[in-house]
C-alpha cells in the first residue's frame, strides 16, 4: 500500500435534484424500460476466436460507424451489482461504453444497455448537470470521457475517466427526456440519459506520474470487495495495475483519515497495450490489443506470474468483465468487425470450448 503522500481518490459526490434539472420533462426509468423501448437488436454470430463461447454483433450502423468506438464493459453479473439498487431492473443486462473520437466535448460518451435474453439494446447518453451560482441549472451537458472502463457497483455505475479518476453515475438518475429538455440529447437523438452524481477524483502522484484510470472491474476475495483499476500504456509508458478496497455498505472506496482512498498492490507490470483486467479465483486475466487486423492476447495467472495466450482474442479487444463459469466478456472496437465476445478463460490441462455452430460469417 502506498504512503499517504502517494496517489489516491477523493470522493466528491453531489447528487443533483432532478426537479431542478426540470420538473415537467423528466421520467426516472429502469434499464428494463430502456431495452423494452429499444428498436435495435444484437444477433449471435460465429467468432474467429476458438475460445469464444458466445459472440454478439451490433446492428450495421453501430458496427461500421467511425463516429463511435466501443470501450468499457460491465453487467448485472458483476459482484454486488444487484445489491442496494433503487428501482432495480428485473432482467440481466450487459453495458458497453462508447466514446466519440475527436468529438468528446461535443458528443460526450454513451452506454449501450443490452438485454441478455432478448438481445434488444438502446443507447444512453452520459450527462452532467451544469451548476450556476451554486445551484443546479435546468441544463445537462454530455460528459467528455473515453469510457474505457465500466464497473457496476451497487447503486452506481463507475466510468473510468483516465487522469481525472472515476466518474460516478447513479441508477436513481437514469431518466427519459422529452424533446426540448436537453439540446445534446435532441441533436444526437437520445431518449435516455444517465446523470452524473459526482466523481472519485484522482489526487497525488506515483513517482511523479498521475495514475491513468483506463479500465475497471470488480473482484471479491476473503478480504472483501475490490475495485480493480489499470492503465493502458504503449511501449515506454507506465503500465500499472492497482486496487481499491470498497466499503460494502456505501459502495464507495474506503478512505483514510485524510479522506483519500489509497491504492493497494500498485505495480508497473510491464504489459504494453493493456485494455482490461479481472480477477477470478485468485487468477488475473488481462486483455491486450495488437493493432487492427491482429488478434489480441489474453494473459492469465497469478499476479505478475501470468501466461500469455497469444491470439486468443479477436482483433481490437477492450475492457473485460467477469461472467459465470470462468468466462469474460470483451467488446472489440474496429469498425466492420465490432463484436461483444464471451471468452472461456484458459485453465491448465483444459482446452477452451469450441464456439457454438452458426450460419453467420466469422467476425
Amino acid at each position: 500500500m502506498v504512503s499517504s503522500a502517494g496517489p489516491g481518490l477523493r470522493i466528491v459526490l453531489s447528487p443533483p435534484r432532478l426537479d431542478r434539472i426540470t420538473e415537467r420533462h423528466v421520467t426516472v426509468v429502469t434499464l428494463d424500460e430502456v431495452t423494452r423501448r429499444a428498436v435495435w437488436r444484437m444477433r449471435r454470430v460465429a467468432s474467429s476466436s476458438e475460445a469464444a463461447v458466445e459472440t454478439l454483433a451490433w446492428e450495421p450502423h453501430d458496427d461500421t460507424t467511425p463516429g463511435w468506438y466501443p470501450q468499457g464493459v460491465t453487467g448485472s453479473h458483476e459482484p454486488g451489482a444487484c445489491e442496494a439498487r433503487a428501482r432495480p431492473p428485473t432482467g440481466a443486462h450487459l453495458l458497453v461504453g462508447w466514446y466519440a473520437p475527436g468529438r468528446a466535448r461535443r458528443d460526450g460518451a454513451r452506454v449501450s444497455v443490452v438485454d441478455r435474453d432478448s438481445l434488444a439494446y438502446g443507447h444512453v447518453l452520459l450527462a452532467r448537470p451544469v451548476t450556476v451560482a451554486g445551484r443546479t441549472a435546468a441544463r445537462l451537458l454530455p460528459v467528455a470521457t473515453h469510457a474505457g472502463g465500466l464497473a457496476w457497483v451497487g447503486p452506481y455505475l463507475y466510468v473510468a475517466s483516465t487522469r481525472h479518476g472515476v466518474d460516478v453515475f447513479a441508477w436513481t438518475h437514469l431518466i427519459r427526456v422529452a424533446r426540448g429538455t436537453m439540446r445534446a440529447a435532441d441533436r444526437l437523438a437520445y431518449e435516455h440519459v444517465l446523470v452524473s452524481v459526482g466523481r472519485l477524483e484522482a489526487v497525488g502522484r506515483d513517482h511523479g506520474s498521475r495514475l491513468r484510470t483506463s479500465f475497471l472491474s470488480l473482484a471479491d476475495d476473503a478480504d472483501g470487495r475490490w475495485l480493480v483499476c489499470g492503465e493502458y500504456g504503449r511501449v515506454g509508458q507506465s503500465q500499472r495495475l492497482w486496487r481499491y478496497r470498497l466499503d460494502p455498505d456505501r459502495h464507495l472506496p474506503v478512505v483514510g483519515h485524510d479522506g483519500v482512498a489509497r491504492p493497494h498492490d500498485l505495480r508497473d507490470v510491464g504489459v504494453p497495450r493493456m485494455q482490461g483486467a479481472v480477477i477470478s479465483s485468485s487468477r488475473w486475466a488481462l486483455s491486450t490489443s495488437q493493432g487492427r487486423g491482429n488478434p489480441g492476447d489474453l494473459l492469465v495467472g497469478p499476479f505478475e506470474d501470468w501466461a500469455r495466450h497469444r491470439g486468443l482474442l479477436p482483433t481490437g479487444p477492450e475492457d473485460l468483465t467477469l461472467d459465470a463459469d470462468d468466462t469474460v466478456w470483451t467488446p472489440t472496437e474496429w469498425p466492420g468487425s465490432r463484436r461483444l465476445v464471451r471468452i472461456a478463460l484458459p485453465a491448465a490441462g483444459i482446452s477452451p470450448p469450441r464456439p457454438p455452430a452458426s450460419d453467420a460469417a466469422p467476425s
